[in-house]
């Protein structure tokens, strides 16, 4: 890492500094049934999001650090509070902290990307459950979960990630890429991991990649993770009296995938595989694994469609369960002012339940923009997604409306030093 950072600081360098910014005003409506309670809230929530990176690149563009840090200070202004101190939630000020660094180091048949990144602050769930919009620069990403209502209080959230990724170009068809990663994501105390508890571990991947066309790619993929679940420990009058450790999850993946150009603008990938899970309270699970995605890309219009088939923990239910996604997106500029964009997705647990465990989602994103310049986006748009969730502890379902207006300024080339 020391060579790196040498080659970077001393071979041909150039700086940048980068700083972009994203505003969204949003009014949320919520309401939710469940066998704990009813309950209905609204929000007119303020949020501004800046984004300041600086980056060295060095060697011809072959080495590069960057690190980058984005903030989100985030202003609730509940209006019918349900759940929680009504003037806690009325007016704090809170803010979450993004942050993280980026090196890369290449040379003609190696390559090596390391990753660190961080985040820890006091936030809501619905503001922590709103995804960044879809620009069609990479697939579109799956939705998170709708946490109930009731547990929609403020909590303090941590998330870390270290990953390394060498790339070794064998020839000029194969490539092999392992990569190595830990992170956790979740509650930072007990009173935090009540609202969504604590998943950490180590994951390793390896992808050998084949190209017998220019057109053509086939992957093999292998992976293996471990994860485990810090849960809250709560007594019979509902009160948090410490941590619960959860059952561990530990699994192993292999998935063949091919991977077509289409056109000069489409690409399709479709794959097909298994994973086997080990769960201290459902034994050994045998699961089918795949997914089919077509993308089309014009400096106008870009478009994606996204069909999986994978298990995942739900860590309400405290099972691993198989679950199908499908995602469409779209985002085009109607001419040099206008943008439209959009997506939805619809999730469900399917195929053999060990549990009383169900779990559906549809979620939906649509938003009109205008260019105020080159490097100025104001939008308007609307978000909505309805959430039926069932296990052994409880029935849950949860609707929520968010209308929205949001600015964003992204330069075009960043400031040279």
């Amino acid at each position: 890492m020391l060579t790196i950072l040498a080659s970077v600081a001393l071979l041909n360098t150039t700086s940048t500094v980068t700083v972009a910014a994203r505003t969204e005003g949003r009014m949320r409506s919520e309401t939710g049934s469940s066998s704990l309670a009813q309950s209905k809230d609204s929000a007119l929530e303020l949020e501004v999001a800046p984004t300041a990176a600086y980056t060295i690149i060095g060697n011809s563009a072959n080495d590069y650090l960057t690190a980058i840090y984005v903030p989100r200070f985030i202003l609730p202004d509940t209006l019918s509070p349900s759940f929680g101190d009504a003037g806690e939630r009325k007016s704090r000020f809170s803010t979450f902290h993004n942050g993280g660094f980026a090196i890369g180091h290449t040379r003609p048949k190696f390559r090596l990307d390391f990753l660190a990144l961080g985040a820890i602050g006091s936030i809501n769930t619905a503001a922590l459950l709103n995804q960044p919009p879809w620009r069609g620069d990479r697939l579109p990403e799956t939705p998170l979960i709708l946490l109930p209502a009731e547990r929609s209080n403020r909590f303090t959230v941590a998330f870390y990630q270290i990953q390394a990724t060498p790339t070794f170009r064998l020839d000029a068809k194969w490539s092999l890429t392992p990569m190595v990663r830990f992170n956790a994501f979740g509650g930072a105390e007990s009173q935090s991991r009540a609202t969504l508890p604590l998943t950490r571990g180590p994951q390793t991947e390896t992808r050998l990649a084949y190209k017998p066309t220019r057109r053509a790619t086939l992957t093999t993929f292998l992976g293996a993770a471990y994860t485990t679940v810090l849960a809250a420990q709560i007594d019979v009058a509902g009160q948090v009296i410490g941590d619960r450790q959860g059952a561990a999850v530990s699994n192993a993946a292999a998935e063949q995938s091919f991977a077509y150009k289409t056109s000069r603008q489409g690409e399709l990938e479709v794959g097909i595989g298994s994973t086997i899970a080990g769960v201290r309270t459902q034994g050994l699970k045998l699961s089918p694994i795949g997914h089919a995605q077509y993308v089309y890309r014009t400096p106008r219009t870009k478009w994606a469609v996204v069909l999986k088939q994978a298990p995942w923990l739900n860590l309400f239910a405290g099972e691993y369960e198989p679950r199908t996604e499908l995602t469409v997106a779209a985002h085009v500029d109607l001419d040099r002012h206008w943008v439209y964009r959009g997506q939805a997705s619809a999730i469900r647990t399917l195929g053999k339940l060990e549990s009383v465990s169900r779990y559906t989602f549809v979620v939906g994103d649509t938003a009109g923009g205008y260019r105020l310049t080159r490097e100025a986006l104001l939008e308007v748009g609307v978000r909505a997604g309805l959430q039926d969730m069932t296990n052994s502890l409880f029935d849950s379902r949860t609707v929520q409306l968010v209308g929205f207006v949001s600015f964003t300024y992204v330069p075009e080339h960043p400031h040279k030093l």
